[in-house]
């Protein structure tokens, strides 16, 4: 019973180091995908207001 306990407690904390990798990638994602959009639209690529663009994404990356 030992043996499956520990066994237990290793796969569970393996299982939470995986899910926290997985969550810090869709962060870095979601964060990266906003600074492309930002800087294409700081290019001229978009037609919007730039500070209002930049007060947008800020805000949302600040959210997080």
């Amino acid at each position: 019973m030992d043996n499956f306990n520990a066994r237990y407690e290793k796969e569970l904390a393996y299982q939470e180091i995986t899910s926290n990798k997985y969550t810090l990638y869709g962060i870095l994602l979601f964060i990266g995908v906003e600074l492309l959009i930002w800087i294409l639209n700081i290019i001229g690529f978009f037609e919007l207001d730039n500070q209002i663009m930049s007060a947008v994404i800020g805000s949302s990356i600040y959210s997080i």
